[in-house]
């Protein structure tokens, strides 16, 4: 190896851990986003006998949150809490950066397909935020490619072929209790399978269905026994299993996040479209043959890049979680187009796509001291049995609104949805039973009449952001 290639291969390893230590640091000492509150307040709304499901809706199963049961029993509910949930995602962080160093390295068969698949993620400071929060997408991404990787495995080694077909479908299946996200993932790994069974192995059909079973079954079977005690428990219906497989955005108003999706398109994909347009051009190149080289764990990544590309085309509601999965697989699909140039022109795409969107796009993720302190002073100064208006902020995980939506968010629900809750809010406002009202940046977007009735009743104290009840209240 020459000297300058080597010297590239440094650069490169060490663009990577820049990287991987930003989005660290900023799950360490980042502000929260609110819906990591979400969490916190699903917890504290069961311990005061409130049931998702069966007395408020929610757009994912809540298996992430118990699993914070301890934390929370140790820590909250208080300001403190969000802080101990992420610190104990570090390991979480470690494991979605190794697996995607993986999967990088199977599917380009090459030594630096793994560093330039964690540069393709990560360049994008909005990708690396979502990776440094607290959601159930922190367990899910990580589950679902080590899924992929097991099955990859599967596919080319001897002796464990069961073993690790099973345990593939296990990581898919416990991906799927988190998020639904993974679920064109494990479709095309599925299809893969069969067609690696059938084409690979010459299996007969009977086999091949065998072994489609022990996988489907191992992926499937987690989220059926979940949904089905809960049914019976007569926790969750027909409606709210819906939701659960379709992330609750149908209840979302598509015109009102069109600007959403244009906004999160350009800032992720038109900033730095390297990893986008080389693994399109990967799939476009290197389609899954009949015949020749035979890369199951490719067929896999192949289908589901093109699917979630379709969703993010032709879907009319886009959050930024949702663009993790299909980013992490476009970024090794194009490692297969650069593993076949020289190293010095692998770093330079690198640094462009790190470069432009850090420049044009900075993240800022202060703020974390300002968030706290606004969430101890609404425990100080609002007795538990009163809940919050929130909606922005968070705070209402501390001090929750149980009703038929979590938070109160009329910029989002379509008003037919919503005018039900909406008429209870206003009620319990204009009779001041809400502790505090916390004024925010999206405070504007409540209906002016709402807004008047918040006025009457409630004025800032010592906050400008946080409404007290007024006196008498």
């Amino acid at each position: 190896m020459r000297a300058d290639e080597r010297r590239d291969r440094w650069l490169l390893a060490a663009l990577a851990a820049v990287l991987a230590w930003r989005v660290l640091a900023w799950l360490v000492t980042g502000s929260f986003n609110e819906d990591e509150l979400e969490n916190v307040q699903v917890l504290w709304l069961f311990h005061h006998g409130v049931v998702f499901g069966r007395d408020y809706v929610t757009s994912h199963l809540p298996t992430f949150a118990f699993l914070l049961e301890p934390l929370y029993r140790w820590k909250g509910p208080s300001p403190e809490l969000p802080g101990a949930v992420r610190i104990a995602l570090v390991p979480m962080v470690a494991w979605t950066l190794a697996e995607l160093h993986a999967l990088g390295s199977r599917v380009s068969g090459w030594r630096l397909g793994g560093i330039v698949t964690i540069v393709g993620v990560l360049a994008s400071p909005t990708l690396a935020v979502s990776l440094s929060e607290a959601r159930p997408d922190a367990l899910a991404l990580p589950l679902a490619l080590a899924g992929l990787r097991l099955f990859d495995r599967h596919a080319r080694e001897r002796g464990s072929e069961v073993r690790d077909l099973a345990h593939a479908g296990l990581c898919f299946g416990a991906s799927l209790l988190m998020n639904p996200k993974a679920m064109f993932l494990f479709l095309a790994t599925l299809w893969a399978a069969d067609r690696h069974h059938a084409r690979d192995r010459a299996l007969g059909a009977s086999e091949r269905h065998r072994w489609l079973a022990i996988f489907a079954s191992a992926a499937l079977a987690p989220l059926a026994v979940a949904i089905g005690a809960l049914a019976a428990a007569g926790i969750v219906g027909r409606a709210d299993v819906e939701v659960f497989l379709t992330t609750g955005y149908r209840w979302l108003d598509p015109v009102g996040l069109l600007d959403y999706k244009r906004f999160l398109l350009g800032r992720i994909v038109a900033l730095a479209p390297a990893p986008w347009l080389i693994g399109a051009w990967a799939l476009l190149r290197d389609r899954p043959r009949a015949a020749g080289a035979r890369e199951p764990g490719w067929d896999a990544v192949w289908l589901a890049a093109l699917a979630y590309l379709g969703q993010m085309t032709f879907s009319a509601v886009l959050v930024t979680q949702m663009l993790l999965l299909p980013a992490a697989l476009l970024a090794a699909a194009a490692t297969r187009v650069l593993r076949g140039r020289s190293t010095a022109t692998t770093l330079l795409v690198c640094l462009v796509t790190v470069i432009v969107p850090a420049v044009s796009a900075p993240e800022d993720r202060g703020g974390r001291d300002e968030q706290v302190a606004r969430w101890r002073y609404v425990l100080d100064h609002v007795a538990e049995d009163r809940p919050v208006l929130d909606g922005r902020f968070g705070s209402e995980a501390f001090r929750p609104l149980a009703g038929r939506f979590q938070q109160y968010r009329p910029w989002i629900y379509r008003p037919e949805v919503f005018a039900e809750e909406e008429a209870r809010v206003v009620a319990a406002l204009a009779e001041r039973r809400f502790g505090a009202v916390v004024a925010h940046p999206n405070f504007a977007l409540i209906p002016a009449e709402v807004r008047a009735v918040i006025e009457r009743n409630y004025a800032p104290v010592d906050r400008a952001d946080v409404w007290l009840p007024r006196a008498g209240g």
